[in-house]
């Protein structure tokens, strides 16, 4: 990683402007950020940091492509639940299967993995069609005829994302994208079916690239059993590619360096655990401990009081350490307790659905607004978070009125002129209701709507001002204290 990114700096200061680089999803961030520390603004500018779902993003943009509805996991299973009834009477292995809700998991498993390892379901029938064994044949037959309705029953109206990949694929065969681009891609252990096709289409049409593997150099030309197997088969593939397609092949750079630590401890455990052949360090070093605890509680209690001994006695600063778990589920309650009594201050990081969160329903709202053309839904969903500043009583004088007058779409936009009190003569009184009607109207509106102008045709900074400025508009600030407040109130209460 280290060995990629100075590579794709120094082509940054040569003036190459088609650069990218390609990583893992859970890696783009991080990696953005550290382009951005290692070249400054201007010449990180200049570098795609993408995965490869987001690939299909930027080749959209490009050359265009399906813009369809996307489905989710709760749209997959309701498909695949009408494909597997539309069917179930042509079923014969697979009959007393139909009615049971896990049958449902089953194929949706099946189906990703098809997708996943580039199967056409079509494939399925013809290889059935050489297995003598009768019951496998049955089950291919069967699950083709379901995976084949399901796509039917899709393709009508949706996009599936299981096809991301293979319509990305499909797009770079028609399109020479990837000319003139220097490619990294970096922090993989192997790939699917679908990538190696990106992989290949990339190595038919960049000018350079080049790609990482931790692996080790002893054990690279073995194929017998070890530590990096699955890895080297992933680089013996992309060879093979490179080679089908008349690919010059570079020598390798082995990199020996260890740049993320300079404890021998560490290094050394590096180097040699998980291997059948272990070696010993020929110094005594005290950067690595086992401690052998009798439960959680004493395991985290002994880190709690180690923290406290690095603090009073070695210098340390709270901010120099930092514990890690491979499943922090099962030590919570526990180890936060545990600090707490040894007054340790901390920060828990923790993964959380960024849709639950307040401020988000309301920026998603807005954006839905804008994507369903002002639906008169999407605008009381947006309403109802209780954070654009308007209140119940507003909220439900505008909801009786457009009710009544069927007023969706883009009927929002002009002025309302239809009496708050039915089918009558508007009188005095209507007309000042009216009015208020509208105010409120054009209160919820106007923000949105310069939302929607700020936002087209713009790069990722203009679409991040335009929402900087729309939270603005709707005093977000205030609105969140307010919402705080009515919480608080509400809990005494």
């Amino acid at each position: 990683t280290y060995a990629i990114k100075d590579l794709i700096f120094e082509n940054a200061k040569m003036g190459k402007s088609k650069l990218m680089v390609i990583v893992p999803e859970q890696n783009s961030f991080e990696t953005e950020t550290a382009i951005l520390d290692l070249m400054g603004p201007v010449l990180a500018q200049k570098i795609d940091v993408v995965s490869f779902t987001r690939l299909l993003d930027l080749v959209s943009r490009e050359y265009g492509g399906r813009t369809a509805k996307r489905i989710n996991k709760g749209d997959r299973t309701l498909f695949m639940s009408l494909a597997i009834d539309a069917v179930k009477d042509k079923l014969n292995i697979y009959k007393g299967q139909t009615e049971k809700p896990e049958f449902i998991d089953t194929m949706i498993s099946a189906l990703t993995e098809f997708k996943m390892c580039n199967v056409d379901f079509k494939e399925l029938i013809e290889t059935s069609e050489n297995v003598r064994e009768k019951s496998l044949r049955e089950k291919l037959i069967e699950t083709s005829l379901i995976l084949n309705t399901y796509e039917s029953l899709v393709s009508q109206t949706y996009v599936e994302p299981l096809d991301d990949l293979t319509r990305l694929h499909k797009m770079l065969i028609d399109n020479s994208f990837f000319e003139d681009y220097t490619v990294a891609i970096d922090g993989f252990d192997g790939f699917t079916m679908q990538q190696y096709k990106i992989i290949e289409d990339i190595l038919r049409q960049a000018e350079s690239v080049y790609m990482t593997f931790c692996t080790d150099r002893k054990v690279f030309e073995n194929d017998a059993f070890n530590l990096f197997l699955p890895v080297n088969k992933s680089v013996k593939r992309v060879l093979n590619l490179a080679n089908r397609n008349g690919i010059e092949v570079c020598e390798p750079i082995y990199l020996t360096e260890n740049y993320r630590t300079k404890s021998r401890g560490l290094k050394g455990l590096e180097e040699n655990i998980f291997r059948i052949e272990g070696k010993r360090l020929d110094e005594r070093t005290d950067d690595v401990i086992v401690y052998n605890a009798n439960t959680k509680y004493d395991e985290v209690d002994f880190v709690s009081r180690t923290i406290k001994r690095l603090i009073m006695q070695d210098g340390y600063k709270y901010g120099d350490i930092a514990i890690l778990t491979r499943n922090d589920q099962l030590y919570r309650g526990i180890i936060d307790y545990s600090l707490e009594k040894y007054d340790i201050p901390y920060f828990m990081d923790k993964r959380e659905d960024i849709d639950s969160k307040p401020l988000m329903h309301v920026l998603l709202g807005a954006f839905e607004i804008i994507n369903s053309g002002f639906s008169t839904q999407s605008i009381f969903r947006y309403l109802k978070t209780l954070l654009i500043g308007f209140t119940t009583e507003e909220i439900s004088i505008l909801e009786n009125y457009v009710l009544f007058w069927n007023i969706d779409g883009k009927k929002w936009l002009d002025e309302f002129t239809s009496n708050p009190n039915g089918y009558f003569q508007l009188n005095d009184d209507d007309i000042i209701k009216l009015d208020e009607i509208n105010r409120i109207r054009k209160r919820v509106i106007s923000p949105i709507l310069k939302l929607y102008k700020a936002t087209r045709r713009v790069d990722g900074k203009g679409i991040t001002i335009a929402l900087y400025e729309f939270l603005e508009d709707i005093n977000i600030i205030e609105n969140l204290k307010n919402y705080v407040n009515n919480l608080i109130n509400m809990e005494q209460d």
